[in-house]
């Protein structure tokens, strides 16, 4: 079931435009990698969606159990550079979330910080976290509630490798167990190339190439994936 249709989307600003005629179907339950260098357009497409900015032209439309919306009322969330209280500790943050979408159930706090791997720094303050930390703190955020949709801008910044592996499996298991559709950007192809069902390249506002794992699995070919990534964003679209 399709739950997000977005057709001709435009953004243009005074200087630049960010977006160009954008055309995507997200269907139920996949995981998408949204693929582009800084500029791409990943961040403003993310916006939109989240109604968080305005559109210049074109429409998107939420549908959920048969349902449709122009706005974003189903459960979405969005990070980039996460900036939040510093002197209340990564346990306080979330509660303080959690009562404000009328979430009382205090084992689900307990449950997100052991799953982003932060329930040993759950009592440290904001201001003494890591980037890293601050990254997986904004995850957690992220899940409070269980959202059925969760759109990620750049979760993995400043995340080490074993931060990475546990928040890769945190989106998986969140995709298996409820069936969370999630949107994750990166401008490393490697980064989600083992979770996602498929791949939306972005190059200058443009969509290049939307393809799926197997697909992208069978034009690998002979190269790595670092290398496809880059003779992509090399080629004239």
């Amino acid at each position: 079931m399709t739950i997000l249709s977005i057709k001709n989307l435009s953004k243009i600003y005074p200087k630049k435009q960010a977006l160009h005629e954008i055309n995507l179907q997200i269907k139920q339950g996949e995981i998408i990698a949204l693929i582009g260098p800084n500029g791409a357009g990943k961040s403003t497409l993310m916006k939109i969606i989240c109604d968080l900015a305005k559109a210049s032209s074109g429409t998107y439309t939420w549908s959920f159990n048969g349902k449709s919306s122009a706005q974003a009322t189903l459960k979405t969330n969005i990070i980039e550079n996460p900036d939040l209280f510093p002197y209340l500790t990564g346990y306080e943050i979330l509660q303080y979330f959690a009562i404000q979408r009328q979430i009382y159930d205090q084992n689900q706090i307990t449950q997100i910080l052991q799953q982003v791997n932060l329930e040993s720094a759950k009592d440290l303050k904001y201001k003494n976290y890591s980037m890293g930390m601050k990254q997986r703190l904004a995850v957690g955020l992220a899940m409070l509630g269980q959202p059925r949709v969760m759109i990620l801008d750049e979760p993995t910044n400043g995340i080490d490798v074993q931060g990475l592996v546990d928040l890769r499996k945190v989106f998986v298991s969140l995709n298996q167990k409820l069936n969370t559709t999630q949107i994750i950007s990166s401008h490393n192809l490697n980064e989600l190339y083992t979770i996602a069902h498929r791949f939306i390249f972005l190059k200058q506002g443009r969509i290049i190439q939307d393809i799926s794992k197997e697909n992208l699995i069978h034009a690998l070919d002979h190269e790595n994936i670092e290398q496809y990534y880059l003779n992509l964003m090399k080629e004239e679209h």
